[in-house]
């Protein structure tokens, strides 16, 4: 009986007609957020401060310049300088004296099938071939320049062979590319 006695009084408190307000949740300004009846009050937030500008990178510091290294530079200048021949003994051999001397020596040579004499117009390490010496009649020199003087061979079949002379250390010329 006690029990219905207390819900009786509790259904009396109750107004008649009006439901309860709703529990809202409201954000506080501070963030907080807190639980109560009715609406939450009204509040004006403020605008948010502006974001600083990033502040640009810094620039990078320029690589620490080392020291040249002198060894290796009189190294290079040493490569770069061209190596100095070794004096002749003597005037050059005047058979060999000019390139226009060597040729014509060695298209005697060759023509008189005198391959020991064609072989001294070769330079060290140069052969020759055992064919292709029928159009040597027609080689013309093609821009000399100091000791390299180039004869182009033209070719019946269009592309043009070339030779070369190259005067060596003794002044003598000598065929270096046939």
């Amino acid at each position: 009986m006690l029990v219905f006695v207390f819900v009786l009084a509790a259904a009396a408190t109750i107004p008649q007609g009006e439901e309860p307000e709703p529990v809202v949740a409201c954000t506080l300004e501070s963030g907080e957020i807190v639980f109560q009846e009715g609406p939450c009050p009204v509040v004006v937030a403020k605008p948010a401060p502006p974001k600083p500008k990033p502040e640009p990178p810094p620039a990078p510091k320029p690589a620490p310049r080392r020291k040249p290294d002198t060894k290796l530079a009189a190294l290079l200048e040493e490569w770069a300088r061209p190596p100095e021949r070794p004096k002749p003994n003597g005037p050059p051999d005047p058979r060999f004296a000019t390139p226009e001397k060597t040729w014509a020596r060695f298209l005697e040579a060759v023509r008189g099938g005198k391959h020991a004499l064609a072989a001294e117009c070769l330079a060290p390490g140069v052969e020759l071939p055992e064919n292709g010496l029928a159009d040597l009649d027609r080689a013309r020199p093609h821009g000399a320049k100091g000791d390299f003087w180039p004869l182009r061979v033209p070719s019946s079949k269009g592309r043009a062979r070339w030779i070369l002379l190259e005067r060596g250390w003794d002044g003598a010329w000598r065929i270096a590319a046939l």
